[in-house]
């Protein structure tokens, strides 16, 4: 009993452009790698408690330049609004776990709305600047 018959292969055809065409919303936000900054050494030499509690602190103070500085991506309207005004409640001992190569840093914050967040902020230098940059955990 035949499932199916196969009449003709067309190898390699010719199609047009527009089957793989693909519209992205205005607002889209582009990940990219970390480049070097000028005072990069500096951030280059930074320990991930460090570079955690650097983060924090940018975005308690809503320092959004220097914030950047550990964030890959443009930082918009709405994780201003989430971080601005913040407060480090604690920073922990960062610690690595497999197969994540980067490191994890223990953190408290308590947001400006009044919530308390415990999670673990993880960071990586595995980028061209070679320097730490959040990769997770906000």
């Amino acid at each position: 009993m035949p499932v199916f018959e196969v009449t003709a292969i067309d190898y390699d055809p010719q199609l047009p452009a527009s089957i793989f065409s693909l519209e992205l919303p205005k607002d889209v936000v582009w990940d990219g790698q970390p480049t070097s900054l000028p005072d990069n050494e500096k951030y280059a030499k930074m320990t991930p408690k460090e570079v955690a509690t650097a983060f924090f602190e940018a975005c308690a103070k809503e320092d959004w330049a220097e914030a950047a500085k550990f964030w890959p991506m443009p930082l918009n309207d709405r994780f201003k609004k989430g971080l601005g005004g913040m407060t480090v409640v604690k920073i922990g001992e960062p610690f690595q776990a497999a197969p994540y190569g980067g490191w994890f840093v223990p953190y408290e914050i308590k947001l400006k709305r009044g919530e308390n967040r415990k999670h673990n902020l993880a960071v990586r230098n595995d980028n061209p600047a070679k320097r730490y940059v959040v990769d997770g955990g906000i």
